[in-house]
């Protein structure tokens, strides 16, 4: 079953709530979430050992610690994606010249390592990237896996 991030009021949150207290979902089947679960989600109990597959600014990463040092805030995703499209760009010119910006070097199979994640182009022009493997767990969210540096 899919949830999307895309109703950030909680819907799809509510109605897998809904499915677990009407009993279509088994008490042991696995819940995997997305991003775009509020904090309040992880405290409610029918959430307990449900697994959030999250992406954004690293932790530590070089761009997120000057971001909260200048705007005094955590980076939010948006903020470290538009990071990493700058950083691909100047980082292509920098090791190859103004011909590096092509659709070869963009769909590198190896992908970039991003302050959002490690992340790819497919041949679609689609963004693949890797992500942390979280359990909800009292309340909040605990690390199980760190997103992959490489795919």
């Amino acid at each position: 079953m899919r949830f999307s991030s895309s109703d950030r009021k909680g819907g799809e949150v509510g109605s897998l709530s809904q499915l677990k207290a009407n009993g279509y979902l088994k008490p042991n089947a696995m819940v995997v979430g997305t991003s775009g679960w509020t904090n309040a989600a992880y405290k409610r109990p029918e959430f307990s050992g449900s697994h959030l597959c999250l992406f954004g600014p690293e932790n530590g990463s070089r761009m997120t610690s000057r971001f909260l040092d200048r705007y005094e805030r955590a980076a939010s995703a948006d903020a470290a994606y538009g990071f990493d499209v700058i950083a691909l760009a100047a980082g292509l010119v920098r090791s190859q010249g103004e011909g590096a910006i092509n659709q070869e070097s963009i769909r590198a199979p190896n992908g970039f390592v991003g302050a959002a994640a490690t992340f790819r182009f497919t041949k679609d022009g689609s963004v693949e990237r890797t992500c942390a493997i979280y359990q909800v767990t009292a309340g909040s969210v605990k690390l199980l896996d760190p997103a992959p540096r490489s795919f």
